[in-house]
């Protein structure tokens, strides 16, 4: 992994981690630049965690439209 000054890092394990997680949510790690393998497996990762947030999201809408209606249909 490469950091701003384009040298060689290697994290440890909670770094690794740590990385991981920022990497779920899309967001930098210290500048950080993955190498190799890991800017692949970094991709994917970035990828599912997009396809899971915005089913998150899909599923808390659809239950908020569906309490919307119920609560709707109640009043009237």
């Amino acid at each position: 992994m490469l950091n701003d000054q384009g040298e060689t890092i290697i994290l440890n394990f909670s770094s690794a981690i740590l990385y991981s997680g920022f990497s779920f949510f899309s967001m930098e790690y210290n500048g950080l630049k993955p190498q190799g393998l890991l800017s692949l497996l970094t991709l994917i990762e970035v990828f599912i965690s997009q396809i899971i947030i915005i089913t998150f999201i899909g599923i808390i809408a659809g239950k908020l439209v569906e309490k919307l209606d119920i609560i709707k249909v109640k009043n009237e």
